[in-house]
């Protein structure tokens, strides 16, 4: 009689511990598909916003500056350096408005 009960004993710790394992999973997938789907909702509000008329002209602006000007601003990277330097000013503007650090 005793492995009987040691059986089903057995049978709901397992059973037990599954359903732990389940809520552990569940736990943490829903916060996980919540993020996705709020991050999918941004990405179409942004799409949805139109674009600027004189950014939508910006190519026939850049055809305009001079070949020797163009050489210059490669050979010293002008485009990088101004890519970074935005993203260090918003990354700046982020970090101030930071309760705790700014």
């Amino acid at each position: 009689m005793q492995w009987l009960w040691d059986k089903i004993s057995t049978f709901f710790v397992e059973l037990f511990e599954k359903v732990l394992g389940w809520l552990l999973d569940l736990a943490l997938w829903l916060p996980k598909k919540l993020w996705g789907a709020i991050l999918d909702g941004l990405a179409t509000l942004i799409e949805k916003i139109p674009v600027p008329e004189f950014l939508a002209n910006a190519g026939s602006f850049f055809d305009q500056i001079p070949t020797g000007v163009v050489f210059f601003m490669q050979y010293f990277a002008v485009a990088e350096g101004l890519s970074m330097v935005t993203v260090a000013l918003l990354l700046r503007f982020i970090v101030r408005r930071l309760p705790v650090i700014g």
